[in-house]
């Protein structure tokens, strides 16, 4: 069963006392998205970036969005209805492929 708006922005505003930055994810439950679930991720680090990067050069994928979700969770929504929903799961992976994308630095020649 989904959290409240109310129940959400209360965990939202723990969360962030602890978890910064901490990252918010609503992920569509059906079809024409009138219904969604919202779970809070903290920052990845770099042991959850490696097994990530294992898990996605698998033979399964989908396996590397699921642990990253499950290695990252710190609060929200029911994360197991996620997990076992393949249409959801899915629906994460860009976000989450956005996430760990580095951020390109600058050279400058001096």
């Amino acid at each position: 069963m989904a959290k409240t708006q109310e129940e959400l922005a209360a965990i939202k505003l723990t969360l962030q006392a602890t978890h910064k930055p901490l990252f918010t994810i609503v992920v569509p439950v059906d079809e024409d998205e009138t219904e969604t679930r919202t779970v809070f991720l903290k920052k990845f680090d770099r042991q959850v970036l490696s097994a990530v990067q294992k898990l996605a050069t698998g033979p399964d994928p989908v396996k590397a969005v699921e642990a990253f979700v499950k290695n990252t969770y710190v609060g929200g929504d029911d994360i197991s209805e996620i997990i076992n929903n393949f249409d959801m799961l899915r629906s994460i992976e860009p976000v989450i492929i956005e996430m760990i994308t580095a951020k390109r630095a600058t050279l400058i020649k001096n």
